[in-house]
């Protein structure tokens, strides 16, 4: 896809449909049950500007500002949106069921409390 997405041929709007439909489903491939540290989101971030260099053949010379770079493709930073929608969307799944899975969420146990001072 290096050749399509770097291509000068190709409009940056289908460049974008073709980078979310191709190189951002297999990088958030599950996703939802990822931990998300600071460490994380910065290289997630990181990546996502990568990407729209590569695509709108912008060098990391070049002294181009990270905003320039969105307002040339047009776009925001959206990656790291599409993966807390995913995951809220996963936990509304898991909510949904009462089986092993809720119930290791919520913390909630059936059964009472021992008396007195708990071990």
């Amino acid at each position: 896809m290096e050749k399509v997405l770097t291509s000068r041929a190709v409009n940056v709007s289908t460049k974008l449909r073709l980078l979310k439909c191709y190189v951002w489903s297999t990088l958030l491939y599950e996703c939802e049950s990822w931990t998300i540290s600071q460490r994380m989101k910065s290289q997630l971030e990181a990546t996502e500007m990568w990407f729209l260099r590569r695509m709108l053949r912008i060098a990391w010379t070049d002294k181009v500002s990270n905003e320039e770079v969105l307002q040339r493709a047009n776009t925001s930073r959206n990656l790291l949106k599409v993966i807390v929608n995913r995951q809220i969307r996963f936990v509304g799944h898991i909510m949904r069921k009462s089986q092993l899975e809720a119930i290791a969420l919520t913390g909630m146990i059936e059964g009472k409390r021992a008396r007195g001072r708990q071990r």
